[in-house]
């Protein structure tokens, strides 16, 4: 049963770039179909592959690091002070000099990655790292406010569908670019595998066995928040991913990290192609952010495993 489910999520990913609103690309090609091919549809899914599993893998370590099985790839802020500085240089310095929107937002997460390290020099706890993510939400939410009441409602929209999430890209430009940071820090977070699993059985028994527990935990938070921070930066805040897929990924295959992780990359590639393929396929006239089909799926997942517990 497990292996057929794996076997379909294969398939279902290698079909993915031959689908569309339109029908199915034969493998017979017109020029026209082959430039929708190479500079839409497959770019589309190797991006939705990467950023699922991903967000699956980080998703599953944030649950285990902080205890708490609601845990996402967004719980540290990352997502809220992306969202604002896509605001500041799309709306507030839309005609400025320094509006690039990636300058803007390495000057904006600069800070936070530099508090991050003072935070854990000074051994503060998990609780309060929580906290801190909370109170960046928070301030970025009322500082785009604020930029949205002085501009009025109309100079919002790009912002709001870019908080939705999206996997609109043309080419292969903004994948090269990611393919990289993720492929790198995925390998680190890997590394910490056997760690990991020993954490989410006590970290008094990780500890016993040698695991370097302060080490572990800078690492595996500096490393996913840059992850995130890319992967928001370049898609948006792709919301439940990080969330469900872990859980699910427990429940069938067992909660062993060091054996699983790569399962549970997998399962949430598999997850997030298979949403992208419904939001360019539902609509013929408009392709709709990803992010609100995960919403659309993920919610009730969400609000059963809360009335379970």
């Amino acid at each position: 049963m497990k292996l057929t489910g794996l076997i379909t999520c294969f398939l279902l990913i290698l079909i993915a770039p031959f689908l569309g609103h339109d029908g199915f690309l034969g493998l017979d090609l017109g020029q026209e179909e082959l430039f929708v091919f190479n500079n839409l549809r497959l770019p589309r899914v190797l991006l939705a592959f990467l950023v699922g599993g991903t967000l699956s893998v980080i998703g599953w370590m944030f649950q285990i690091v902080f205890k708490n099985s609601l845990a996402t790839p967004y719980t540290m802020g990352i997502s809220s002070i992306a969202a604002l500085a896509m605001a500041v240089s799309e709306l507030l310095l839309e005609n400025s000099m320094v509006a690039n929107k990636d300058i803007v937002f390495i000057i904006f997460y600069l800070p936070i990655l530099i508090l991050l390290v003072i935070g854990f020099k000074k051994n503060i706890g998990r609780d309060r790292l929580l906290l801190f993510g909370v109170c960046l939400g928070i301030f970025s939410s009322s500082a785009i406010v604020f930029i949205q009441s002085v501009l009025g409602n109309e100079s919002v929209t790009k912002l709001v569908r870019w908080m939705m999430g999206g996997l609109e890209i043309v080419g292969f430009s903004d994948f090269k670019v990611l393919l990289p940071i993720i492929v790198i820090g995925l390998l680190t977070i890997l590394s910490l595998k056997k760690e990991l699993t020993m954490i989410s059985i006590g970290e008094e028994f990780a500890a016993s066995r040698g695991v370097d527990l302060k080490r572990s935990f800078i690492t595996l938070i500096i490393v996913s928040n840059i992850l995130v921070a890319s992967i928001v930066w370049f898609c948006g805040p792709i919301g439940f991913v990080g969330l469900i897929i872990p859980h699910l990924t427990k429940k069938v295959f067992g909660q062993d990290f060091s054996k699983n992780a790569s399962i549970c990359f997998f399962i949430g590639a598999t997850f997030l192609v298979v949403c992208d393929l419904l939001s360019r396929t539902i609509s013929a006239d408009q392709i709709i952010p990803v992010g609100a089909i995960t919403a659309c799926l993920g919610a009730p997942v969400l609000v059963y495993h809360l009335l379970r517990k």
